[in-house]
């Protein structure tokens, strides 16, 4: 009985010590055959053992971050959000986790939460370049044109030398008339520099030139997500709003033409081209008392009497 019970004793202290090497070990493996059911694109195993290897180990922020990601691609963003929030929680070390949580507060329209991420995300990799774009329109909505125009130039830099190297190429292209293959390189222009502004503006007027007015302002209106305050954007929006039939609903398209042209005409008050288009404008819809004023202002500019 006592040599029984003491055998038992040894069991039981056998299973306990190897017991919690194995309980450690176990996280490692279903974290291990998460990760490879995550790159199968085997989600919803993915899922399973990814919780599985986070309750093992609750310091496991790697985990808590693709269990993130594996919610934002079945679109329950707030699921997605609580995982990110407890991953960062866990390690704030994270510049993308940070980023991705700034979206997620974007998408819900709560800017100065997104841009608090999104700062964090530039402080922790100053070599995030979209971080950096993010906050570009968001200091020049609150009047910060200064710390715009860092982020703006920080973002430039990062991709600066890859981006300029493809827009050249692009612009050879269509130089010779290889139209497609233009349309590629400056799209791969913007993928390097997404704020090579002068890639939009390019691949805007080739669709234009072929007649693609949708992808034309399409393309402007990309731009302006990346630098609202660009004059030359407002401006060729508003001739496309206006001079392009691009829906049934012609009311709705005159009024973004009008739109534009005034915020053209805020960013740059001395130049009289967007009241030029103002007065055509005015004249199309038969309002006759703007279009006087507005060719008054466009003359006035000149130097013109009116």
């Amino acid at each position: 009985m006592y040599k029984k019970s003491i055998i038992n004793f040894t069991l039981l202290l056998l299973f306990f010590f190897t017991g919690s090497e194995t309980l450690h070990a176990s996280w490692k493996y279903y974290y291990k055959k998460g990760m490879i059911e995550y790159n199968a694109h085997l989600y919803d195993y993915a899922e399973e053992n990814l919780k599985k290897a986070l309750r093992l180990n609750g310091q496991l922020y790697q985990a808590a971050a693709i269990l993130g990601d594996i919610y934002m691609k079945k679109n329950k963003i707030n699921k997605a959000f609580d995982y990110y929030e407890r991953s960062l929680q866990i390690s704030d070390n994270q510049p993308e986790t940070h980023f991705k949580v700034g979206a997620i507060y974007e998408f819900y329209y709560e800017m100065e939460s997104a841009a608090r991420h999104y700062r964090r995300a530039a402080e922790l990799n100053p070599g995030h370049s979209m971080a950096h774009l993010k906050l570009v329109n968001y200091y020049l909505d609150r009047g910060d044109r200064t710390k715009a125009d860092f982020h703006f130039n920080a973002c430039y830099s990062i991709g600066k030398d890859k981006g300029n190297e493809l827009f050249q190429k692009a612009l050879n292209a269509e130089e010779n008339r290889k139209d497609k293959n233009a349309e590629s390189l400056y799209r791969e222009t913007i993928e390097a520099n997404p704020a090579h502004l002068d890639a939009y503006i390019r691949l805007s007027q080739l669709y234009r030139r072929r007649k693609e007015s949708r992808k034309a302002v399409k393309c402007l209106e990309e731009l302006l997500k990346v630098r609202s305050d660009y004059y030359k954007a407002h401006v060729q929006l508003g001739e496309l709003y206006f001079s392009e039939r691009l829906s049934k609903n012609r009311r709705y398209y005159i009024e973004k033409a009008i739109a534009s042209l005034n915020r053209a005409a805020a960013l740059e008050p001395k130049n009289p081209e967007p009241y030029i288009l103002l007065t055509d404008i005015y004249r199309f819809i038969g309002n006759r008392e703007m279009e006087k004023r507005m060719l008054q202002k466009s003359l006035q500019l000149e130097g013109k009497s009116p």
